[in-house]
């Protein structure tokens, strides 16, 4: 009957962060009298070894998860295979969470840089015009004028082309690919306001 431990140790393995954050937040004893009542619910041997084993095990896995595990298998008294496949999912879905928060403030975070990047290649142009009196016929003028290269945030070239007496930039945005989504253009007609 000894499978609890390869269980544990195969949610413990999934789970993110380090050993040493998750320790401290379940005491070595706490871990220990877990281990003695889950292994004794699943007819394991509860040997000194066997149950350090499994409390290593233990502080390997994020606190809250070690403890629906041991919910699961001590106090509502299920199968440990199917509390560990259980504990495997909520760890997955806390992941997707994660995952998907960080995506949106990364998105958040790119947003800014093309508006600060737009916002510059805006502002040099104008400065350009103000010096020479029209806007620049290529980006190349403008970066003479300049002394910096003419990119934007990601690095990646600005389209630029002039319309009568004004202009039309765009950045390809971070993915780099032009007349996508993430694309951004700034227009200005060269009248006087």
């Amino acid at each position: 009957m000894r499978r609890l431990i390869p269980l544990i140790a195969a949610v413990a393995l999934g789970s993110c962060g380090d050993s040493k954050t998750h320790s401290s937040k379940l005491s070595k004893d706490e871990r220990i009298s877990a281990c003695k009542r889950m292994m004794t619910k699943a007819g394991d041997d509860t040997s000194p070894d066997r149950v350090d084993k499994c409390a290593a095990r233990l502080a390997q896995m994020p606190p809250k998860q070690a403890r629906a595990l041991i919910r699961c298998v001590v106090t509502e008294g299920k199968d440990p295979e199917n509390c560990a496949k259980q504990s495997s999912y909520v760890r997955k879905r806390f992941s997707e969470q994660k995952s998907s928060a960080l995506a949106q403030r990364q998105a958040a975070n790119n947003a800014q840089l093309l508006a600060m990047s737009m916002f510059k290649i805006a502002r040099d142009l104008a400065v350009y015009k103000q010096a020479k009196g029209t806007y620049p016929a290529s980006l190349a003028e403008l970066e003479t004028l300049t002394k910096r290269p003419a990119t934007d945030a990601w690095k990646n070239a600005y389209r630029y082309r002039r319309q009568g007496a004004g202009y039309e930039v765009c950045s390809n945005g971070i993915d780099g690919v032009p007349k996508t989504k993430d694309d951004k253009c700034s227009r200005a007609s060269g009248k006087k306001r």
